[in-house]
């Protein structure tokens, strides 16, 4: 499988952390599995639409045959445009908690 291979392998380690450490977060937050996802739910909107967006844009440069440094600088430029429009929106609507609203320690 080569460097495809790896790079699935590594995708799937980072997705079992994630899966651990946001049990870990639930059980020490006290949360329910509910709250932790309704707290996901902007974030992922925000990256299935950039990802849409930059998705696209690179498919579309690199059919007109532009260098792989173009089609990068591009689809970045585009992702950082995306994101300041999308996520300050996003986070002023947010009604989940947020880490300066979680309750202290006892």
């Amino acid at each position: 499988m080569g460097i495809t291979g790896v790079a699935v392998g590594v995708l799937g380690a980072l997705m079992v952390n994630y899966l651990l450490m946001a049990d870990l977060g639930v059980r020490l937050a006290h949360l329910s599995w509910r709250e932790f996802w309704g707290a996901h739910v902007n974030a992922l909107f925000s990256a299935v639409v950039t990802g849409a967006l930059v998705g696209s844009l690179a498919a579309l440069l690199r059919a007109r045959g532009l260098p792989h440094l173009a089609v990068l600088v591009t689809a970045g430029v585009l992702d950082s445009a995306a994101c300041c429009c999308w996520c300050g929106p996003l986070r002023r609507h947010s009604s989940g908690p947020t880490t300066l609203d979680a309750p202290a320690s006892p």
